[in-house]
């Protein structure tokens, strides 16, 4: 197995490589770590749309920009929150698939 976190794992096939690079460097402390355990955090993500963010430049062969817009359930000991988030996402086409280059806003 490599070094990389269950969740890196998922992540990585879906982002360039040099943004796993740059995620994987602003890991959370491992005190941080050990606290999502202790209160057994878990976080479930739900896509409520896709679009193209406004003002975007068209897509191009290489390069798309999407916005996602997300209800997001955290569950902890001590109880359940639900929020609403969006992210703009600059993708960029390799190999022929779409991958997450950048992320812009969050």
């Amino acid at each position: 197995m490599t070094g990389r976190t269950p969740m890196r794992a998922h992540c990585a096939p879906l982002a360039t490589a040099s943004l796993e690079q740059k995620l994987a460097g602003s890991r959370p402390a491992t005190a941080a770590w050990q606290e999502i355990r202790r209160i057994r955090l878990v976080s479930l993500v739900q896509v409520r749309a896709v679009t193209r963010p406004d003002g975007a430049p068209t897509a191009t062969s290489p390069v798309a920009y999407l916005s996602v817009y997300s209800t997001r359930v955290t569950v902890t000991t001590a109880g359940r929150t639900t929020d609403s988030d969006g992210i703009t996402l600059q993708l960029t086409r390799s190999r022929g698939r779409w991958l997450v280059s950048a992320v812009l806003f969050y």
